[in-house]
């Protein structure tokens, strides 16, 4: 079953390339390739370049570039 996690803009950071407001588009479950760990990854969207940006929840590291988003999740995104 997948949980329905609320659009919101994501507080305190901004887009690294064009410092729009960036979008949690949910909390993916990943095999971290480093430690052999499953921890969700939290990928943002900014709809001002669409870009994609993510980094592992359970670190704060930087933002790093990510695969782009499906129209369909990009519009529901947009939407609410």
């Amino acid at each position: 079953m997948i949980a329905a996690v609320p659009v919101q803009v994501w507080q305190g950071e901004k887009c690294p390339e064009c410092d729009g407001d960036l979008r949690l588009a949910g909390f993916f479950l990943c095999l971290r390739q480093q430690d052999q760990k499953r921890v969700c990854r939290t990928p943002l969207w900014c709809a001002s370049c669409d870009r994609v940006w993510s980094r592992w929840a359970d670190r704060h590291d930087p933002l790093e570039p990510d695969e782009p988003l499906p129209e369909g999740l990009k519009r529901s995104l947009l939407d609410t």
